[in-house]
C-alpha cells in the first residue's frame, strides 16, 4: 500500500503582488494679449507640454492549492509556482501655438497648430502636426440696431480640425517574449506581432453651428452639423501562424461619421 500523504489541491491560494504606476507631466506657456487697433484685438499663446508614464508590476502565485491548509506562503505551492513581471515606459512631448483675432466684438477667428512626438512609434514615424481653425460671427452684435428686442443673442460658427491617436506602448515593436525553463533561456514568438511601419491614427473634422437666445435668455437653442473621417485606424489583422504569429497590428481602417445635434432650453 502507498502510505505517502495525499496532496490536497483544493485548499487555498496565495499571491504576492507589487504594482507601481507613475505619471509626470508639465506645461510651459507664454501668453500675449493686445489691441492692434481700436476694434481689432489679438491674443497669442505658445507652449510646450511633456508627459511620461512608467509602470512596473511583479507578481507570483501558488499553483495546485496549498500544501498545508492556511499556510499562505509561496513555498506552500503544491505545483511549481508561477511568476510574471511587466515594465512599461512612455514619453510624449508637444509644442503648440494659438492665435486669436477679434473684431469689434462680433467677429472672431482662431488658429492653432500642435506638434506631437511619441515614443510608441518608430523614430521616423513618431512626429505629427495637428492644425485647426475656427471662426464665428455674432450677428446680433453686427446688426444690433436692426434686431428685435426679444432676440438677445445669435451666433454662427464653423471649425475644422485634425487630431491624432497613437498606439499603446510597444504595439509597433512587439516581436519576442523571453522565457526560462529549467534554467534555459529562450525567446518565444508572441501571437500578436508588432509593426515597425505603424502610423498614427488621424481624425479630420468639420463642424458648423448656430446658437440663439431669446426673451432675456429664457429660451434658446444650439444647432450643430458635423462630419468627420478617421484615417489609418489601428486594428489587428489575422495572419497564418506559419508566418510567426497569428495577428499583426496594422493601419487598415477608415471610418466616416456625420450627424446633426440640437439642444433646446427654456
Amino acid at each position: 500500500a502507498n502510505n505517502s500523504p495525499m496532496i490536497n489541491k483544493n485548499v487555498g491560494y496565495y499571491m504576492a503582488r507589487n504594482n507601481r504606476y507613475e505619471i509626470f507631466y508639465g506645461d510651459v506657456m507664454l501668453n500675449y494679449d493686445t489691441n492692434l487697433t481700436d476694434k481689432l484685438g489679438m491674443n497669442a499663446m505658445v507652449g510646450w507640454q511633456g508627459r511620461t508614464e512608467k509602470e512596473f508590476n511583479t507578481w507570483a502565485n501558488t499553483n495546485g492549492g496549498l500544501s498545508v491548509e492556511n499556510w499562505f506562503h509561496l513555498n506552500a505551492s503544491n505545483e511549481p509556482k508561477s511568476s510574471e513581471m511587466r515594465k512599461l515606459s512612455l514619453l510624449k512631448t508637444a509644442y503648440f501655438g494659438t492665435l486669436n483675432l477679434s473684431y469689434d466684438s462680433w467677429a472672431y477667428l482662431e488658429g492653432t497648430l500642435r506638434q506631437e512626438k511619441v515614443s510608441t512609434l518608430a523614430p521616423n514615424k513618431n512626429v505629427f502636426y495637428f492644425p485647426s481653425v475656427s471662426g464665428s460671427i455674432i450677428y446680433t452684435e453686427l446688426f444690433k440696431d436692426k434686431m428685435p428686442s426679444w432676440y438677445d443673442y445669435g451666433k454662427i460658427r464653423a471649425s475644422y480640425g485634425v487630431v491624432g491617436n497613437p498606439p499603446p506602448a510597444y504595439y509597433a515593436t512587439q516581436a519576442y517574449t523571453q522565457k526560462s525553463v529549467a534554467g534555459w533561456i529562450y525567446n518565444s514568438v508572441d501571437p500578436k506581432v508588432g509593426n515597425y511601419n505603424l502610423r498614427n491614427e488621424k481624425k479630420f473634422e468639420w463642424e458648423f453651428g448656430l446658437e440663439s437666445k431669446f426673451f432675456n435668455n429664457r429660451l434658446g437653442f444650439e444647432l450643430s452639423y458635423y462630419t468627420n473621417k478617421i484615417q489609418d485606424m489601428i486594428l489587428e489583422a489575422t495572419m497564418p501562424a506559419s508566418s510567426g504569429g497569428t495577428s499583426i497590428t496594422m493601419n487598415i481602417g477608415d471610418m466616416k461619421n456625420r450627424g446633426v445635434e440640437l439642444s433646446l432650453y427654456g
